[in-house]
């Protein structure tokens, strides 16, 4: 009888940490899903600009001012794009490329800060370090 008990005592703590492994898992898994909201954003704008590029006529309107001043803010990449009494308005390929280089650079170090609702980077690699 005594080895029936040591046998379903080495299941339990088996069973324990199975259920502590997949709890881990599921706190993993959802902080990956918060920081994705981050990339979205900053994908999605990546993606605003090309197609402006691609195509002037594009319907990025007045957002060109807020993106190009997004995109700085982010990166502290500052837009070669001309300003005049309403900012920066026309992104400029180098831009896209130099904002893109960043965004592949720091893609590990993105999340998202639910409660302020804003982009936070915990570590920032720039253009400059790779020279």
């Amino acid at each position: 009888m005594p080895t029936r008990t040591k046998e379903n005592f080495r299941i339990m703590v088996k069973l324990f940490f199975v259920c502590i492994l997949c709890f881990a898992f599921h706190f993993n898994v959802k902080s990956q899903i918060i920081d994705s909201t981050a990339h979205k954003e900053i994908e999605s704008g990546l993606s605003i600009i090309k197609s402006f590029l691609t195509d002037k006529n594009s319907s990025l309107g007045t957002n060109r001012n807020k993106l190009i001043k997004f995109f700085t803010n982010l990166t502290g990449i500052v837009s070669e794009s001309d300003a005049d009494y309403f900012g920066q308005s026309t992104p400029t390929n180098n831009d896209y490329i130099n904002w893109s280089k960043w965004y592949i650079l720091n893609k590990d170090f993105i999340s998202w800060d639910n409660k302020k609702k804003q982009i936070v980077i915990n570590k920032r690699v720039t253009l400059y370090e790779l020279k």
